[in-house]
């Protein structure tokens, strides 16, 4: 037991001594090929443990700080201290709204970053912002003040009083207008003085020391295709509606817009504004053109017939009676003439084509009478055809006689005379005299 103790202890020794020796080796290798290194030694006082986002006011990333402290110039030189080389010395005018950083820029000269006057922003509709906080690139923005009257990149596009679904015409003279003073507030307007107000400013009581609760004091004053507030024929008019100051619409009370028939003290359709021949639906208080149907009665709302006058309900129209024949009856009402002759057959006057509708109306069609009598054609038969030659002759072959020839007469309510020979073999010759003349 012993013998075996000390060949361990023996083979212990032996591994010590071949590590140390192997150590000793590599070491000294190291030192031999290792490369040359020198410290450098520095007389300096080590700076604190402190990062950059602990420094007070540090500009990391941003914009200098002539955003943070607004510096007065005089020109751009006074702006060279400020960090960057982005600055120039800009004018803010009284009327102006610049904000930098949260902080409202006094009128005067300061030095801001470039490019505030590039931006455009409306003097009296837009606010000029520049934050450090927008990340990215670093520009001057417009906000607007009033953005649903005027809007776009410069706060100058005037949305105001214009009707958005007519875009083939200009709507310019559409204006904001005083209702007191007619002051006009119109930021587009070169010699533009809002006076101190607002588009949306109210009217105070003479007794009020508050804040305004009166009407609006400014609303649209709809004058396009208007010369000195009358419309002009066969453009489309544009209208103010009930609860909606800041817009003008197309006049609503025909599909083309084309007559000024809204009424804005009752805020209906008065159709007795375009014509007598015009219905206005009980449905949707549009007025509709009844020229092609029949002599319209406008106090009674229904046609003037010959014959019998016949109610019925249609798409404009709510009778409390059968539905119309044809739904698109813009009045629902028609004539009915008892116009059969014995054995079924239609008439017409005149040589007019006439056919027997489901209802048992006589419909005419005058389209079949010669020229250039199917020109003055008129009537439910095509029975009123007059001579509208006013006092110049009219030749009639003497088979038209006997008086008058070939059924006209004059219009325009002349009378006719014979001024020639009706016998003989020459031709009669007939002319249509004004009223209270002897026409010889």
């Amino acid at each position: 037991m012993p013998t075996n103790t000390k060949k361990i202890d023996t083979l212990y020794i032996f591994i010590f001594l071949l590590t140390l020796v192997v150590s000793i080796i590599i070491f000294t290798a190291f030192s031999l090929f290792r490369p040359e290194y020198t410290t450098p030694k520095y007389n300096f006082t080590p700076f604190p443990t402190i990062t950059p986002k602990n420094v007070e006011d540090a500009q990391i990333g941003r914009t200098p700080h002539c955003t943070k402290t607004i510096i007065k110039c005089k020109t751009n030189s006074d702006c060279a201290t400020c960090p960057g080389g982005n600055y120039e010395c800009t004018v803010v005018d009284n009327n102006e709204n610049v904000i930098v950083n949260g902080q409202k820029i006094n009128p005067g000269q300061w030095c801001l970053p470039s490019g505030k006057k590039e931006t455009g922003c409306g003097t009296y509709t837009g606010r000029a912002i520049w934050s450090d906080q927008i990340q990215g690139d670093q520009q001057w923005t417009c906000e607007c003040l009033y953005p649903d009257l005027f809007s776009g990149n410069d706060c100058l596009t005037q949305i105001a009083c214009i009707d958005p679904t007519i875009t083939n015409i200009d709507q310019s003279n559409n204006k904001i207008v005083s209702v007191n003073d007619k002051h006009v507030w119109d930021p587009n307007s070169p010699d533009f003085d809002p006076r101190g107000r607002t588009p949306y400013d109210r009217i105070c009581p003479t007794d009020s020391t508050g804040p305004c609760t009166g009407p609006p004091m400014y609303k649209c004053s709809c004058d396009t295709n208007k010369t000195n507030g009358t419309a002009i024929p066969g453009t489309i008019q544009f209208v103010q509606m009930p609860n909606d100051l800041y817009r003008c619409h197309a006049d609503p009370c025909t599909k083309n817009h084309l007559f000024n028939a809204f009424d804005t003290s009752t805020n209906t359709c008065d159709c007795s504004k375009i014509s007598d021949q015009f219905a206005k639906s009980n449905i949707d208080g549009v007025c509709r053109d009844m020229t092609n149907i029949c002599n319209w009665d406008i106090q009674n709302n229904k046609c003037k017939c010959e014959d019998k006058v016949v109610l019925c309900n249609s798409k404009y129209m709510y009778r409390d009676y059968p539905d119309c024949p044809d739904m698109e009856n813009p009045g629902g009402s028609y004539c009915k003439y008892s116009c059969l002759l014995p054995g079924g057959f239609p008439y017409c006057e005149n040589g007019g084509v006439g056919t027997v509708q489901s209802d048992g109306t006589c419909k005419c069609d005058c389209s079949h009478i010669p020229l250039p009598e199917q020109l003055s054609a008129k009537g439910d038969r095509c029975e009123n055809i007059c001579i509208n030659q006013g006092p110049g002759l009219t030749e009639v072959e003497d088979s038209d006689i006997p008086y008058p020839p070939n059924g006209k007469y004059c219009c325009n309510g002349a009378y006719l005379k014979e001024t020639g020979s009706p016998g003989g073999g020459i031709e009669a010759q007939w002319r249509c005299c004004p009223v209270n003349t002897t026409c010889s």
